[in-house]
């Protein structure tokens, strides 16, 4: 392949006979695909090694199909098909091309950032097709929802479940951009304008709902870390304060703070149940 077949203009050059511009489209989308796959055969492997091997016989078994369909195709019709090599790259290339569309779905919707946290290693496909299915339903949803849409963009962007985000600004504000409570904290998610400051934003801005929604989800994403992905500390946590997490070891014995965080989590777990999506968290 030469710098002359990845040329869009040569590939469309007065005079190119229609196999010629096939045989060239052929090679750009399969060098494309190829770099596609790079990128995502990196990221595969650095979340879920345990899919490589089905990974490297979905390539082969694809490759193989294709070259045997290629050697079928008369010599005169492709110039690309003319040679045994020619055969071979094209094959590769239509595998690559088919696990770029196999995984790319998945990456929509986060699939590299909960493969993390969940028990999805060892999956079958379709196993893995219904929870896609079924973080999709739980995007629409949380989209539905009053800030839906802003909602869904900031836990995407700060990596917190979108249904935890929207059940902690129900039951803090009841989706009231403009509640204040008796502390002080403001906006959506009631932020503490101390919380606020922390990350260089301005108390007035606090209730600007986008700023509000960014700020308590990256307070909360940073609680979650934390406390290692256990949301009732979390949760308790955000509701009172860390120091009063770790006192205690615990969700701190106070009232207020454990009705809170029953009433997210019950929140969270039943919208979680209703997409029926794996790997609820336990309280």
């Amino acid at each position: 392949m030469t710098l002359d077949d990845i040329r869009l203009t040569a590939v469309l050059r007065p005079g190119a006979s229609p196999g010629d511009v096939l045989t060239r489209l052929l090679k750009l989308l399969g060098l494309y695909s190829l770099l596609a796959l790079s990128g995502s055969a990196v990221m595969i492997a650095g979340k879920t090694l345990s899919y490589l091997p089905s990974i490297a016989l979905f390539i082969v078994a694809m490759s193989l199909i294709s070259y045997i369909v290629l050697s079928m195709i008369p010599a005169g019709r492709l110039n690309l098909f003319k040679s045994t090599s020619g055969r071979f790259v094209s094959s590769t290339s239509i595998a690559a091309l088919a696990l770029a569309i196999w995984v790319s779905p998945a990456y929509l919707v986060g699939y590299a950032e909960y493969a993390e946290q969940s028990d999805l290693h060892g999956l079958d496909p379709n196993e893995i097709s219904e929870w896609i299915s079924a973080k999709q339903a739980e995007r629409q949803f949380v989209q539905s929802l009053p800030y839906g849409n802003a909602i869904s963009q900031v836990a995407d962007r700060r990596h917190v479940d979108g249904l935890l985000v929207a059940a902690i600004v129900q039951v803090e504000s009841d989706f009231s951009p403009g509640a204040v409570s008796p502390r002080g904290a403001v906006g959506l998610m009631q932020v503490l304008p101390s919380v606020g400051r922390a990350y260089g934003i301005r108390d007035t801005d606090l209730l600007n709902p986008a700023v509000n929604l960014d700020t308590g989800t990256r307070y909360l994403s940073s609680l979650i870390t934390n406390y290692n992905g256990d949301l009732r500390l979390a949760v308790a946590a955000y509701a009172s304060t860390p120091g009063a997490v770790d006192r205690y070891g615990d969700v701190p014995p106070y009232r207020e703070t454990r009705e809170y965080v029953w009433r997210v989590l019950s929140l969270y777990q039943a919208r979680k149940k209703a997409h029926q999506t794996r790997e609820l968290p336990s309280f």
